[in-house]
């Protein structure tokens, strides 16, 4: 106890945790509050914003926060791919590409079928799952489905 912020970079616990994160990130989380939620650092100085609130929302803020930024600077070329920007599908398109190029380069006159290439994780997208249930409902049934139970 009482390891708080000094203890561990970016860590944030109690309200005095809370202040001395302020007092380093103040301009950044003020941007991020700013732009995000439609408040400032003063509206939680003059008790509009309770401390409980400033910290969920700090501790919400993703990579692309100015927050981020500044408390991990060491990541921002990871923050920049995170981010999903026009450039980074660009580039994890090409990679497809140059992976689907190289594939079938390799299994050219060799009577293989090539095998079905994944695509380069976008962290940015969210899975899709294409599973919706174990398996199709015959057409006898479908009405019986579809209307609970009236044939």
């Amino acid at each position: 106890m009482g390891e708080g912020f000094e203890g561990r970079r970016g860590y944030l616990g109690g309200i005095a945790s809370l202040v001395k994160t302020v007092s380093v990130y103040g301009e950044a989380i003020d941007y991020d509050l700013m732009t995000k939620a439609g408040l400032t650092l003063r509206d939680w100085e003059r008790g509009d914003l309770d401390s409980r609130s400033l910290i969920r929302f700090v501790k919400g803020l993703g990579p692309d926060s100015s927050y981020f930024k500044a408390a991990h600077p060491e990541s921002a070329e990871t923050a920049a791919w995170v981010d999903g920007s026009v450039a980074c599908a660009l580039i994890a398109d090409m990679i497809d590409v140059m992976r689907a190029g190289f594939t079938n380069l390799a299994y050219k006159n060799t009577g293989k079928r090539m095998p079905r290439i994944e695509p380069y994780e976008r962290p940015w997208a969210k899975r899709r799952s294409s599973r919706y249930g174990r398996k199709p409902i015959p057409i006898t049934n479908f009405n019986k489905w579809y209307y609970g139970g009236e044939a």
